[in-house]
């Protein structure tokens, strides 16, 4: 490490280092995570679309390249940005995909009348995956790991 000449330019050193492993470690293992609670929340549950071909690791829901993130004074947000499927007609009532699934509301099928369809249920696989990352600390892990590959010691 470093020597500093004040305490600014040590936490500012601290906080660069943090961020970027946040940026680069954490994110990867948080995207993850989401896929795997997507699957399992929204794919595993719904397993056979009868009215739409599903995207998935084309363009769809799991797809990590819907996934973005930034990092800004050690804070890392990861939101999933896919766009509404355009092949079918959907009212999305201007909501995100996002949205309607975790909420289950939000499809708007005005050429049928149809019974509550499985996918109209609400599938949070948002708060299961901060729940899983939570419960299992690897997020804090990662960092402490990462933190100390670049020369800052952590307990």
């Amino acid at each position: 490490m470093p020597d500093f000449d004040s305490i600014e330019s040590l936490s500012k050193y601290i906080q660069n280092n943090i961020d970027d492993v946040l940026d680069k470690e954490v994110s990867q293992i948080v995207k993850a995570q989401e896929q795997v609670e997507i699957q399992s929340k929204v794919y595993d549950v719904y397993p056979h679309p009868i009215g739409y071909i599903r995207r998935e690791y084309n363009g769809g829901l799991i797809d990590d390249l819907n996934m973005k993130h930034t990092v800004q004074n050690g804070e890392l947000v990861v939101t999933n940005e896919t766009p509404i499927n355009e092949d079918y007609s959907i009212g999305d009532n201007g909501m995100t995909l996002n949205e309607m699934v975790i909420t289950g509301k939000g499809y708007d099928y005005p050429s049928c009348v149809h019974n509550p369809y499985p996918y109209e249920q609400p599938r949070d696989y948002i708060q299961a995956t901060e729940d899983e990352l939570k419960e299992n600390n690897v997020c804090t892990e990662t960092l402490k790991i990462g933190l100390n590959n670049n020369g800052i010691p952590t307990e």
